[in-house]
């Protein structure tokens, strides 16, 4: 029986393909990072490595260029998979790197299956000839599995995942701006037009927060261009309309404030200083809503082709920072907005 690794950090992608995989019978091992996939190669050199390319600890090309150097996994075949879209260059350097071959998420899982058997044709391997019509569906079988295909997230499934468990998010983002922008804009004008005494007008204000959300998505793309990471405008405003969900959060809090208090939203906040008496001034500016949109916006970047942890992180506080500069801008331009 074949024995094929994946390595893919999503829990959700490896149990997809080892529940195919192993009902074609092939035996399949999993990986969520390089230093697993070492122990299990150490273990026992498997026929073959499923081997995603956006990986926690280290890049899926580095990864391939180190099995390929090392004596007993030099001949092992392995097929590269990629959260995003096919593009030459990513082919040329998988193939550079030593893969045999290139497949790009979303795909159907039929055209996996052939792909594995071609490349271990071809590398002299036993390939296991299973025809899909001999694998029997139990009843509690998914739609997705009895198709094949590898399912597409709903945006209700990506903010849960972005939210709750931000590691099986797919490194390419759902489409997520065009509700993160409606969903500010109504929250923004219900808490504004709640509040008594404001005399800011509320559509000037929605305004200004879309032009703030076009602003950083331009920080999030050229900052992360100049550090070398591959992240492309429309990507990256997904990107970040994902990453700031917890402010959405936020301004959730500052409507219901408005409604309940008639308080101004921006009243509302989740500093530390609240519980700290006598606080200092910096202390008040720091928001758990900002910081917990810090650290998602740097593991989301960190997810993308070029990217490391430090460049990732280095890339989500010039985000921050330059938030708080043009919120600051905008307070004294307008008088105390």
């Amino acid at each position: 029986m074949s024995r094929i690794l994946v390595i893919d950090d999503s829990e959700a992608m490896t149990q997809l393909l080892s529940d195919f995989l192993t009902s074609h019978g092939y035996e399949v091992e999993t990986a969520g990072n390089a230093e697993e996939a070492f122990q299990s190669v150490k273990r026992q050199r498997p026929d073959l490595l499923l081997l995603d390319i956006q990986l926690p600890d280290i890049n899926g090309f580095e990864l391939c260029r180190h099995f390929r150097s090392r004596p007993d996994t030099r001949g092992v075949p392995i097929i590269l998979i990629s959260a995003t879209a096919i593009q030459t260059q990513d082919k040329v350097q998988g193939l550079q790197q030593g893969a045999d071959d290139y497949l790009s998420k979303p795909f159907e899982m039929p055209e996996l299956l052939e792909r594995i058997r071609a490349v271990m044709r071809r590398n002299g391997r036993t390939s296991i000839d299973a025809s899909p019509s001999t694998v029997a569906l139990t009843e509690t079988s998914a739609p997705h599995e009895a198709s094949g295909a590898v399912p597409a997230l709903t945006l209700a499934d990506a903010i849960g995942r972005a939210l709750c468990a931000p590691q099986d998010l797919p490194a390419e983002p759902v489409p997520a701006s065009l509700f993160f922008l409606i969903a500010i804009t109504l929250l923004l004008a219900g808490g504004l037009a709640s509040a008594s005494g404001v005399s800011v007008k509320p559509l000037l204000v929605c305004l200004l927060a879309l032009a703030t959300w076009g602003f950083l998505v331009s920080v999030l793309v050229i900052s992360g261009s100049v550090m070398g990471i591959e992240l492309k405008w429309k990507s990256g405003a997904h990107l970040l309309s994902l990453a700031a969900l917890p402010v959405l959060l936020k301004f959730v809090g500052g409507a219901a404030l408005a409604v309940l208090t008639s308080l101004p939203p921006f009243l509302f906040t989740a500093s530390p200083a609240l519980f700290v008496p006598s606080a200092p001034y910096f202390l008040y500016r720091i928001d758990l809503f900002e910081i917990w949109t810090v650290v998602l916006l740097s593991l989301f970047v960190r997810r993308r082709p070029g990217a490391t942890a430090g460049k990732a992180l280095g890339v989500a506080l010039v985000v921050w920072v330059s938030a708080i500069a043009w919120l600051f801008c905008i307070q004294r331009l307008g008088g105390g907005m």
